[in-house]
């Protein structure tokens, strides 16, 4: 999952004013999908999510590539990909089944309040994330 958004001029990274109700696939071992390694990705997160628990901090880079006079598509590859919404995910999730052998599934996350975090119509990237119940 790389992150992408069309914009008007560079912009910066939103502060949560409260925590952000977001969801991933995962591993049905709690491990990230790809283990971080995918084509795009350079963060190689591979550490499994703990419920509860808010993981370690990656610093968001925002790279710009400049279309037209004015526009710039933002890329960030590095972070803590997420879906806005749950059924965009739960799309997703029939797509992929199954990665790298391991069975995939939808869990339930937070942006904490006070993390750095972007996002585009259907996405969030965020510095840390923390796994949530799925009743929650």
């Amino acid at each position: 999952m790389c992150f992408e958004k069309n914009c008007i001029g560079k912009i910066k990274a939103s502060l949560a004013k409260e925590d952000i109700m977001c969801w991933k696939i995962i591993n049905d071992d709690y491990s990230p999908i790809y283990g971080g390694k995918s084509k795009n990705m350079t963060h190689n997160i591979t550490t499994p999510y703990v419920l509860n628990e808010r993981t370690p901090l990656v610093k968001l880079k925002a790279s710009y590539k400049q279309y037209g006079s004015l526009g710039f598509n933002l890329t960030i590859s590095k972070g803590y990909h997420s879906y806005r919404y749950e059924h965009e995910a739960l799309t997703i999730k029939i797509i992929h089944g199954t990665v790298e052998g391991k069975k995939s599934m939808l869990q339930s996350f937070v942006i904490p309040k006070g993390s750095k975090y972007y996002q585009n119509e259907n996405q969030f990237v965020s510095e840390t994330i923390i796994m949530i119940n799925n009743n929650d």
